[in-house]
């Protein structure tokens, strides 16, 4: 799916940046193997986090646990399985998005009546 359905662009993670960072930096310098476990755990568990919160935001916008699967590379049930947990918030998210961007009633026929529907005069 695209278009504003997708919604915005999305950042990654400032704290996923800096901890791929200090990996790639303590990659170059000699180091411990316990030093270069710790670091490549909380990469992955920032990874992790990640993930899982682009997951709901993909779920949020009507995104199927199969296109979920398919960008993760796994099958739908392993998605869903793992996932499965975030559906209420993303039903949450997306329902509140619809309550702020959709009029409650349908607007009057003239154009002026219009206006005071939009959800920016709100």
């Amino acid at each position: 799916m695209s278009g504003w359905r997708d919604g915005p662009k999305i950042q990654t993670s400032a704290a996923l940046r800096s901890a791929l960072q200090r990996w790639l930096d303590t990659e170059e310098q000699p180091q411990t193997r316990l030093d270069a476990l710790r670091t490549a755990a909380e990469v992955l568990k920032l990874a992790e986090e990640v993930l899982e919160q682009r997951v709901l935001e993909a779920r949020s916008f009507g995104h199927s646990w199969a296109e979920v699967a398919d960008e993760v590379g796994i099958t739908r049930q392993s998605a869903h399985r793992r996932w499965r947990h975030l559906d209420p918030t993303a039903n949450a998210l997306a329902a509140n998005r619809e309550r702020h961007f959709r009029p409650a009633r349908t607007p009057a026929s003239s154009p002026d009546d219009w206006d005071r529907w939009r959800p920016e005069s709100r």
